[in-house]
């Protein structure tokens, strides 16, 4: 497990907690997160897919410091250098702090994850913000337990049911 600083609701910095599933090279692509990383553990490959490296974040929501539903929150680093960046608008600069507590769970992830363009995260995230109610949480709800069932079927069957049942006949 490790901490990262990230930005929260209003400004506000905090720890958000991850399983490790890359290994430390800041020289590689600046940093960022590509979809085929070469920096992923073997380990990494198989849960970093799944999601479950976000597990950790339960006691960021313990904490109040993120919900389980909400915009993903930005690295401080990541953060500083939008604010930066000149290419960046003006609107979107203003608009970089989230107004509701960040989530595990956002609505960006359905429009592409790492694949969509700042621009359209960031649409994402406004959207989510003037958006926000049960229904549409429910929403999201739905479309990731729809989107990851199958996997965390696969997931459980293989690595908890499996060894349960040899150490059971044995």
């Amino acid at each position: 497990m490790y901490k990262q600083k990230r930005v929260g609701k209003d400004g506000k910095v905090f720890d958000m907690y991850k399983f490790r599933t890359m290994y430390n090279d800041t020289s590689y692509n600046n940093n960022e997160t590509a979809e085929n990383d070469p920096r992923l553990t073997r380990v990494g490959k198989i849960i970093r897919p799944l999601s479950l490296d976000e597990l950790p974040q339960i006691l960021n929501i313990i904490k109040n410091e993120m919900s389980f539903i909400g915009p993903r929150p930005l690295s401080v680093e990541h953060h500083e250098k939008l604010i930066k960046d000149l290419s960046v608008t003006k609107i979107i600069k203003d608009n970089l702090v989230p107004k509701v507590n960040p989530g595990i769970l956002g609505w960006a992830i359905f429009r592409g994850r790492e694949k969509i363009t700042l621009e359209d995260r960031y649409n994402c995230n406004k959207e989510y913000e003037d958006n926000v109610s049960l229904l549409f949480d429910s929403y999201i709800s739905w479309l990731t337990f729809k989107h990851f069932w199958i996997s965390y079927t696969i997931f459980i069957f293989l690595f908890i049911t499996i060894p349960l049942l040899i150490l059971y006949l044995f």
